[in-house]
């Protein structure tokens, strides 16, 4: 799957709305859920959020991140 930073910086918004952390993966009009869960992945690895992928622990939960302090 090919980066896409305007969903990186979608992400990122919808993250500051929130301004907490939050579960499952952000609405964003013509992207799966696939290629937000990509997306937060890398940006986990790039620090710009923490995300931890609970699907193996409890099936209905997919992620959970939130801005790093």
């Amino acid at each position: 799957m090919k980066r896409d930073l305007n969903l990186v910086r979608n992400i990122l918004l919808c993250a500051i709305e929130q301004e907490c952390e939050f579960f499952g993966n952000p609405e964003i009009e013509d992207y799966s859920s696939d290629q937000i869960s990509y997306h937060i992945n890398l940006m986990d690895q790039a620090g710009l959020v923490l995300a931890r992928n609970y699907r193996k622990h409890i099936p209905h939960l997919t992620n959970r991140y939130t801005l790093p302090t």
